[in-house]
C-alpha cells in the first residue's frame, strides 16, 4: 500500500466512508473480475521511462477483497530489463490514505493479486516495445485458459484465444473488448530468452526451431502470450519459455 498519491487516484471505496467500506470491498471480490477496465496504454519515453496512461482497474487485495482505480493524470515510470513488468497492486490496511502502487517489476516478484499493464521489450538496453499479450484485462478471470490454435484460418473469436497463423508465421490473441486479433510479437519474446543466447534456437524463414546441441533442429511453435495454454493440436511441439510462467493443460 502506498501513501503517494499517483496519477490523481480515485479509490471506492476508501476506509471510514459510510456503507461500512471494508465489508463491501470483500463483497466485491467474488462478483467481479480483478483487472483493467479501461486504459492504460504505455507509452516508451526512452529506454528507462515509460509513461502510462489514465485507467480504470479492479483490484485484489492480498486481505481478499476489492477496490476500485481511477487514475487521472499520466504516470510516469522507471522501467528496466531487469524489471520490465509493469504492475498495479494495492495493499490494503485500515488507514483513510491509501493509493495503489504501480510498479515496475521482474516476473518472479509478480505476485498474484497485481494486475499487469504490460510488459517492456528490450533488446538489450534498448526499449523497443510494450507487449500487452500478458495484460490483465477485467473481462476475463484469471482461472481461465488461452486455447491455443496452429492453422491457417481464423478460429472462433474468444476472448483470450491465441491464433498462430501458419499463413505469415504471426501470433494474434482475440480481445474480446477492442473486437480484434492482438498481434504478439513471439520474436521479440524469444530473442529475450536466455535458450535464444545459448544458441539453442533460432528462426529460419519465420518458424522457430529447437536444437539440443546445435547439430539437428525441430520445428516447434512459441507457447506464449498467456499465462495458462491449452493446447488443441498434441500432434505438434512447443516451446514455452520458463521465465513466462506458462503452464500447457492438453485436453
Amino acid at each position: 500500500m502506498g501513501d503517494t498519491n499517483i496519477g490523481n487516484q480515485i479509490i471506492r471505496w476508501e476506509y471510514n466512508q459510510n456503507l461500512s467500506s471494508s465489508e463491501l470491498n470483500q463483497l466485491w471480490v467474488d462478483v467481479i473480475n480483478p483487472g483493467i477496465y479501461e486504459g492504460g496504454t504505455i507509452v516508451i519515453t526512452n529506454d528507462t521511462t515509460v509513461t502510462i496512461q489514465p485507467f480504470v482497474a479492479c483490484i485484489k487485495t492480498s486481505d481478499n477483497r476489492l477496490v476500485y482505480c481511477k487514475t487521472q493524470e499520466n504516470i510516469q515510470l522507471t522501467v528496466s530489463n531487469v524489471n520490465p513488468y509493469i504492475t498495479v497492486s494495492y495493499q490494503h490496511s485500515n488507514s483513510k490514505k491509501q493509493y495503489a502502487d504501480i510498479q515496475a517489476k521482474a516476473q518472479e516478484n509478480i505476485y498474484s493479486t497485481d494486475i499487469i499493464l504490460g510488459k517492456c521489450i528490450y533488446n538489450g538496453s534498448t526499449l523497443e516495445n510494450i507487449d500487452y499479450s500478458e495484460k490483465t484485462f477485467g473481462l476475463q478471470s484469471d482461472s481461465n485458459y488461452s486455447e491455443y490454435y496452429i492453422q491457417n484460418t481464423e478460429p472462433t473469436k474468444t476472448h483470450g484465444t491465441l491464433w498462430y497463423d501458419t499463413t505469415n508465421n504471426k501470433l494474434f490473441k482475440y480481445n474480446e473488448k477492442l473486437s480484434k486479433w492482438v498481434e504478439i510479437d513471439w520474436q521479440q519474446i524469444i530473442k529475450a530468452t536466455p535458450e535464444w543466447g545459448a544458441g539453442r534456437l533460432r528462426i529460419t524463414s519465420g518458424q522457430l526451431q529447437v536444437s539440443r546441441y546445435g547439430d539437428t533442429w525441430t520445428n516447434v511453435y512459441p507457447a506464449v502470450g498467456s499465462r495458462i495454454i491449452r493446447v488443441m493440436d498434441e500432434t505438434l511441439q512447443y516451446y514455452n519459455p520458463h521465465r513466462l510462467n506458462c503452464k500447457k493443460v492438453y485436453g
